[in-house]
């Protein structure tokens, strides 16, 4: 059986610590143990430091190792629905065109209810979400309602549909309206951290003058909010924070649950910022959930790379200037501090607030974002693909203890090349 250096160390201070305090009178004996225990105290403390340094590599597996799906890996061309459990029976509310069907019965032809919901130039319900508050949000192409759903009775019972406010992608005059040369279709997004959709879009007014709004929808009421926010991709749900981070127009980013904004982060302060590119994006780890801020893959230079902790506490972590040429991925490991960055055409890694290169890929050769995952024990799957041959060679970034073979030992402070 093999034993760790660190858990032989432990056990070696203890026995240490022991046989010194056996020598000892009672009434120093007592000053001894104390002792004893800080002992075993720092050698459990440089034991946790060895644990938060393991060793790992890169090992090959082929083809044949499968990649686990994608968090955009979801099944498509289905009718949108939800489930509504009440008095132990089950109910359904599908999307179909331009209509909304209630039903105790998923292959019956014959609904419950029935109730429009109609859009502007398409039939198309792209999702459906109900809140806490049993107010049903109805995504549509073009037109948003908003359905109260009623749920004290013995079945569930639809209520009318109530429109979203009419906003446009661009400024629109009250001619381009009525002549419909305006995009109908508004920036939404839907929280499930805080129960309600936002929208955001320029109002009609007669001259067609930019004039950009941001709604949140409570309980069937639009309130706007005080301040506007960029596109619906960058609001992202935190429910361990208990909101969403939204981008402002300047490209701030600010944090709201629901009562209150706060600014957490102002790009414009930064040394070397650009107003021309002000954005960044919200990127997680896949295995603990750790949330970092960015613009890497935006940016020609002066990347950075943010933490966003508990508390809305920001922790800044150093980046190699090289990483700017590619997307990034990131990760951690289970039971490790480490953090993991995979990128097109390099691996960086680091412990505390900085992360250096630690693998890169052939000249001729990348790393493929699509075929990136992580498996369930925090192993990393990576494809590397040869630009000249067109083909994949599969790998996994894993403790030495758990390789069979390694390709590649990996260490923090050096780079090595993979070779295929």
């Amino acid at each position: 059986m093999a034993y760790s250096s660190g858990a032989i160390l432990v056990v070696l201070g203890r026995l240490l610590a022991n046989q010194s305090c056996s020598k000892h009178i009672n009434a120093k004996r007592h000053l001894c143990e104390s002792f004893a225990i800080v002992v075993v105290a720092i050698i459990s403390i440089a034991t946790q430091v060895m644990a938060d340094t393991l060793s790992y590599c890169v090992t090959a597996v082929g083809e044949t190792h499968t990649l686990l799906p994608s968090n955009s890996d979801r099944r498509r061309n289905e009718s949108p629905q939800i489930t509504i459990n009440l008095n132990n029976e089950t109910y359904y509310i599908i999307a179909g065109e331009e209509h909304l069907f209630l039903k105790d019965d998923l292959e019956s032809s014959q609904p419950l209810a029935v109730v429009e919901v109609k859009q502007y130039g398409t039939n198309i319900i792209k999702a459906l979400a109900l809140g806490e508050d049993d107010w049903l949000w109805v995504d549509g192409y073009e037109d948003d309602y908003l359905v109260q759903i009623d749920l004290d009775g013995t079945k569930p019972t639809i209520g009318l549909p109530t429109a979203l406010p009419e906003l446009y992608t661009e400024p629109c005059s009250s001619w381009g309206r009525y002549v419909g040369n305006c995009s109908r279709r508004e920036q939404v997004f839907y929280s499930t951290t805080l129960q309600r959709p936002f929208i955001r879009g320029h109002q009609v007014n007669f001259f067609g003058k930019p004039r950009l709004v941001t709604y949140e929808i409570v309980e069937g009421e639009a309130r706007q909010l005080p301040i506007n926010i960029q596109d619906s991709p960058l609001l992202v749900d935190i429910s361990e924070l208990g909101g969403v981070i939204l981008e402002g127009l300047s490209g701030e980013t600010l944090f709201y649950d629901g009562a209150d904004i706060t600014l957490i982060f102002d790009i414009s302060q930064r040394q070397n910022f650009n107003r021309d590119i002000p954005d960044w994006f919200v990127t997680r780890t896949p295995l603990d959930g750790r949330i970092f801020l960015t613009n890497i893959d935006l940016v020609d230079r002066y990347p950075f790379l943010i933490e966003l902790q508990p508390g809305l506490v920001l922790q800044e972590i150093s980046l190699p200037p090289e990483v700017v040429d590619s997307w990034i991925e990131l990760f951690s490991m289970p039971d490790d501090r480490s953090l993991w960055g995979v990128s097109r055409y390099r691996i960086i890694m680091g412990i505390n607030d900085e992360l250096n290169t630690v693998l890169t890929v052939p000249e001729t050769s990348y790393i493929k974002g699509r075929d990136l995952s992580q498996d369930s024990d925090g192993s990393i799957v990576f494809s590397v693909w040869n630009s000249v041959t067109s083909s994949p060679t599969n790998y996994l970034i894993l403790p030495t203890s758990e390789a069979e073979s390694c390709e590649v030992i990996l260490d923090e402070d050096r780079s090595v090349v993979l070779n295929e």
